[in-house]
């Protein structure tokens, strides 16, 4: 066992570390409790986020805490170091557990009601628990193979895998059209294999077969190396997007929100709100995204030709979708026009098929959903002009919208969508 006066030892260096840091009771739930609170109140995705990275700090702490004492004092090696170590740190982390756990699960509970809150922090804090236990079990291992008695910690490094996940997008189930075509977007014009893209609604990026779920998607919400949260009206209320969200917040490491085309950034709360938020309905902020990740994995970017046509896909998507939501809530906006008539549009499916058939020659999943975006889009155009779009104008843009994407329906749409836009705009200005 380990010897007297080097476990007080341990033991001291800990509470000296944990008492520094707040760790101790009541100090710790009142340091929590403060950073919890955005702006007046208290939001339950910082309380996710401000636990999780807590979790982590204080397990962290912990063993660095018993490291400090080991590289300073001679030990002799003996068989039952490994378990003496891992003894000691367990005795003292559930303490620290108790209050992280009674702090997050008991707040959650009282903000929004969720009962299972407390079962995320017991697995996020038996993740922390395996981790740490880890690193205890490498520095027993490299202090019996080694003469020596005083060991640097520099020369006992974490063993990590370099994690195969490189992209998590954090989503709704909802959204899995939309998630599908970002995970098509950046396969293309990052040349990466499917492997390194974690997305759970979408065909070959959920999780392998037999994985335990909730830490397989801990592991790579953390581990991953870019991560983007798709926000949407449905995302921003699922229990689940906010824990991923909060979690990653928590871990200090990168994380960039993307609005859905029918979502705005007043929809972002808490921490989330003070991030810069990319717009999927923008090509630019597409391009943005596709470089900013590019130069987070140190990779090149693919030329545009490689991955124009699935820029063009979520434009298209999304002008689809928003047409969509605008007429069912205001259905009587459009007047029928003549050249929105079914007579404009004659060899329309030909068009559609051929198009999507060119686009996606050996893809028949993609083809298919080609033509079915390409044939919303077409019925959308058919409603008509808007009411508060003059006849001339919309002519004129609809002529321009036609010479620009003569056999792409979506991008039509999307083009005069975004003409319009700017034809209100101005109007607005001139009043």
């Amino acid at each position: 066992m380990l010897p007297v006066d080097v476990e007080l030892l341990i033991r001291d260096s800990i509470d000296v570390y944990l008492k520094a840091q707040g760790y101790r009771p009541p100090r710790f739930g009142q340091r929590l409790l403060a950073q919890s609170f955005a702006g007046e109140t208290i939001q339950p995705a910082k309380v996710v986020a401000v636990t999780a990275k807590e979790i982590e700090a204080v397990s962290s702490g912990l063993v660095t805490a018993i490291k400090n004492v080991i590289e300073k004092v001679p030990v002799n090696p003996y068989e039952g170091l490994q378990n003496d170590l891992l003894q000691v740190f367990d005795s003292e982390f559930d303490k620290c557990a108790d209050g992280i756990r009674k702090f997050g699960g008991d707040t959650l509970k009282r903000l929004s009601g969720n009962t299972s809150a407390s079962s995320w922090f017991d697995d996020r804090l038996e993740d922390a628990r395996k981790a740490r236990h880890l690193e205890l079990k490498l520095l027993a291992a490299e202090l019996l193979k080694s003469d020596r008695h005083n060991i640097r910690s520099s020369q006992i490094s974490r063993t990590t895998i370099s994690p195969s996940v490189k992209i998590f997008i954090s989503h709704s189930s909802t959204d899995r059209e939309l998630a599908a075509l970002l995970v098509d977007l950046l396969r293309s014009s990052l040349d990466l294999p499917a492997e390194a893209i974690r997305c759970t609604s979408v065909e070959g990026h959920r999780l392998a077969g037999g994985a335990e779920t909730d830490s397989a998607l801990r592991r790579d919400i953390h581990d991953c190396e870019a991560f983007i949260g798709l926000i949407s009206a449905t995302s921003i209320e699922s229990a689940y997007v906010l824990f991923e969200l909060g979690a990653r917040w928590g871990a200090e490491r990168h994380l960039l929100p993307l609005l859905a085309p029918t979502a705005d950034a007043a929809i972002l709360r808490g921490p989330l709100s003070g991030l810069n938020a990319l717009r999927c309905s923008s090509a630019a902020d597409l391009q943005q995204m596709i470089h900013e990740i590019a130069r987070l994995l140190t990779i090149s970017v693919e030329k545009p030709a490689a991955y124009q046509r699935h820029i063009e896909q979520v434009l298209g998507w999304g002008a689809v979708k928003t047409s969509s939501s605008e007429s069912h809530v205001q259905p009587a906006r459009f007047v029928t026009t003549e050249a929105a008539s079914d007579d404009h549009y004659a060899n329309a499916q030909t068009i559609v098929e051929q198009h999507c058939e060119g686009q996606w020659p050996d893809n028949y999943s993609m083809r298919e959903f080609c033509i079915h975006q390409e044939e919303r889009a077409l019925e959308q155009l058919k409603s008509g002009r808007p009411t508060d779009i003059p006849d001339d104008v919309f002519r004129k843009v609809r002529r321009h919208s036609a010479e620009q994407w003569p056999t792409s329906f979506s991008m039509r749409l999307f083009t005069e969508q975004q003409e319009f836009q700017s034809y209100r705009k101005l109007q607005h200005r001139r009043k």
